[in-house]
């Protein structure tokens, strides 16, 4: 399975109410239409929080994603919503250090249950890493490493691996994940935890950059989830 992620931050003096309103009707349910058009099976708008909540990243308004079978509907859905994103209306909404959109490679590792909060993570290679040998080892040690770190990892509920299918693109995050818990105080008590600064921490370092740059890396923080499509569920009905 493979997702476009599409991070939105709206320009500034603009308010929160004002940018997500306009970010849904004048860009989400459209760009949701045309992906549909495109094969898309899944289209899930990621919503704030109404105020922004202490330990948790507030950098971004809203995270959208669109889900595709295979790649060739995912690299043509991605066309036309580069086609959307290139109008006056999305450039006058939206902060110019908003990163482009890319296609990851959806690859589950845990799922244990619903969801109270999800964070979306995006990174790069740490420095002085080959990206392809960054990703790597991520996909086929990280998550091993993360597991022996058990009470840590017992406060998790979801740990998705996003990698980007052309992680050399100057547009893609190779390092993307999802990660869920059953709370905000779960979540917090995850990445407060000794385990996460003794065992986790230190093996991210291996291939992950630490920066805290757009450029670098990206965090955005959800409880709410707005699904317009999916055809996953009436599939999973119908047969």
């Amino acid at each position: 399975m493979l997702r476009i992620t599409s991070f939105f931050k709206r320009r500034e003096p603009l308010s929160r109410a004002s940018a997500m309103e306009s970010w849904l009707s004048g860009f989400f349910y459209p760009a949701t239409d045309a992906m549909k058009a495109a094969g898309a099976c899944r289209a899930i708008a990621n919503l704030p929080f109404d105020a922004p909540v202490e330990g948790l990243p507030d950098d971004f308004d809203a995270v959208a994603e669109f889900w595709f079978d295979d790649l060739h509907q995912a690299q043509n859905g991605i066309d036309k919503l580069r086609e959307v994103q290139d109008g006056k209306a999305w450039r006058e909404l939206t902060d110019p250090t908003c990163p482009a959109p890319w296609i990851g490679e959806l690859r589950p590792v845990l799922d244990a249950g619903p969801l109270g909060i999800k964070v979306i993570r995006a990174g790069r290679p740490a420095k002085g890493v080959d990206t392809r040998e960054a990703l790597a080892y991520w996909r086929d040690r990280h998550a091993d490493v993360a597991q022996t770190a058990t009470q840590f990892w017992a406060l998790l509920r979801r740990y998705t691996q996003v990698p980007a299918v052309d992680p050399e693109s100057a547009e893609a995050y190779p390092l993307q994940a999802d990660v869920g818990a059953a709370s905000i105080e779960d979540m917090k008590a995850a990445f407060a935890h000794p385990e996460y600064f003794s065992i986790v921490q230190p093996d991210e370092r291996k291939f992950s950059l630490a920066g805290k740059l757009v450029a670098e890396r990206l965090h955005f923080a959800s409880q709410r989830e707005l699904i317009a499509l999916d055809r996953l569920k009436t599939s999973e009905a119908t047969s």
